[in-house]
C-alpha cells in the first residue's frame, strides 16, 4: 500500500508504532521497522545524551529500514535546554525521522529542518495541527480523544478529526486513536488520511518493556 507517508519515508505499510514511554525502545522498534513499518523511540525515556547516543546506536544493528525517535516539547517535564541536547545527538547520529509532541515546534524543529530530517510533529486539534505546518512539519499525527496516550482535552472523536485534518492540511495526515487492527485502520484510511499511528495496540507484543 503506497501513499505519501511510505513515499516520503521509504517504508513498505504506512503504519506508525507509536512512541511509549519507557516501553517502546529498540527491541519493539526494530522489530517494527524490520517488519515494513516505522518503529519509534521516546528520546526522553532515557536520563541522559550518552543513553540516548547508545540506543540509536543499538537500533541501527537491530535493522537497516527507516526509524525514528519521538522529542517530548512538554515544558513541565523537560526544560528547553534540554531539548536541544537531545535533539542534536538525534541529528549528529544521523536518525532518519524524528517526531516532536507537547507544544508548538517551532524553534524547536529549526535545527532538524537545516539537517534535513523529516519531521512529524504530533497534535490533538486542527489549530494546533495548522501551526505546526505553518512551522515546517512535514508531516502531522492527528489524535482522536479515543488514544490510551495523551488524547487532548477537547476529546474529539479521531473520525472527525481526521476528515477535517484531510481537508484543511496540505501535509500528510495520519490517524491516531483506537486504531487497533486492518478494519479500524481501513476507516480511518477511508478519509484521505495517509498512514495510521498505533501505540497501545503493540503492548501485546513480546517486545514491548512492559
Amino acid at each position: 500500500m503506497q501513499t505519501r507517508l511510505t513515499e516520503m519515508l521509504g517504508i513498505q505499510y504506512p503504519i506508525i508504532q507509536g512512541s511509549m514511554q519507557y516501553m517502546s525502545l529498540a527491541e519493539l522498534a526494530s522489530e517494527v521497522s524490520n517488519a515494513g513499518g516505522l518503529g519509534l523511540i521516546p528520546s526522553m525515556a532515557f536520563p541522559d545524551t550518552e543513553s540516548l547516543r547508545k540506543e540509536i546506536r543499538k537500533m541501527k544493528t537491530l535493522t537497516d529500514k527507516p526509524f525514528g525517535f519521538n522529542i517530548s516539547l512538554v515544558p513541565e517535564v523537560v526544560v528547553p535546554e534540554l531539548i536541544f541536547d537531545y535533539i542534536n545527538v538525534l541529528i549528529e547520529e544521523e536518525v532518519p525521522v524524528i517526531e516532536t509532541s507537547g507544544q508548538r515546534p517551532a524553534k524547536f524543529i529549526e535545527p532538524i529542518k537545516k539537517a534535513g530530517i523529516p519531521i512529524m510533529h504530533k497534535v490533538t486539534s486542527i489549530r494546533h495541527a495548522k501551526a505546526a505546518q505553518e512551522d515546517g512539519a512535514d508531516i502531522i499525527v492527528m489524535i482522536g480523544g479515543e488514544a490510551g496516550g495523551h488524547p487532548g482535552s477537547e476529546q474529539v472523536a479521531g473520525h472527525i478529526l481526521w476528515a477535517k485534518a484531510v481537508e484543511e492540511l496540505d501535509v500528510p495526515v495520519i490517524a491516531s486513536g483506537g486504531i487497533v487492527d486492518g478494519k479500524s485502520m481501513y476507516s480511518a484510511m477511508s478519509l484521505g488520511v495517509d498512514g495510521v499511528l498505533m501505540g497501545t495496540r503493540f503492548l501485546a507484543t513480546p517486545e514491548v518493556n512492559a
